[in-house]
């Protein structure tokens, strides 16, 4: 499915390249796939009995003319095809390649506790620093780490929480090495 989702994407990506109208069209692109994420939204592009052309009414009326053609066309294309399940991680993809192609990183962030302000933008600064790119957090709380932070950025997995080590360290005695 992931594959698929790409391809809308790189599709639409492609269109928005050759006509100079990336920035526009991820701007757009957030606002509606953020949308397409409420419950209301879902329920209806994922009825089986709505037809589509009910669908692309729906959204016509839900984003009147507030939104690229290019956008529109793929809302309604991905519609007509009948996958609408692939909506928004097709949008999710779409808008990571233009962050990427702008200069941007998507970096996702699992700590413990919820990081303070001040050691977000501490961690933002550091990882912009090491990947010579401007780096945009997306934060989550995963208890279960007892301590620490997972980084996953630009297909590489920093690892530093609690969690990890006890494990390391479990490894390591199994093994006979802590001996």
């Amino acid at each position: 499915m992931a594959d698929i989702n790409l391809r809308y994407a790189t599709a639409l990506f492609n269109l928005c390249v050759k006509d100079n109208c990336l920035s526009q069209c991820l701007d757009q692109a957030i606002v509606v796939r953020d949308v397409l994420e409420t419950t209301e939204c879902r329920q209806i592009l994922a009825h089986p009995h709505i037809p589509s052309q009910e669908k692309i009414t729906f959204l016509h009326s839900v984003f009147p003319c507030v939104v690229h053609a290019y956008l529109g066309d793929f809302l309604a294309l991905v519609i007509t095809r009948r996958r609408e399940q692939i909506l928004v991680p097709a949008l999710t993809a779409f808008i990571e390649l233009g962050r990427r192609a702008q200069g941007y990183l998507g970096a996702q962030v699992t700590s413990a506790v919820p990081l303070r302000d001040s050691q977000r933008s501490a961690l933002q600064h550091v990882l912009s620093r090491k990947l010579g790119k401007q780096v945009d957090l997306s934060m989550e709380v995963d208890p279960a780490l007892i301590g620490g932070i997972r980084i996953y950025v630009d297909g590489r997995l920093i690892d530093r929480t609690v969690q990890k080590q006890l494990y390391d360290m479990k490894n390591s005695i199994k093994s006979g090495e802590g001996l």
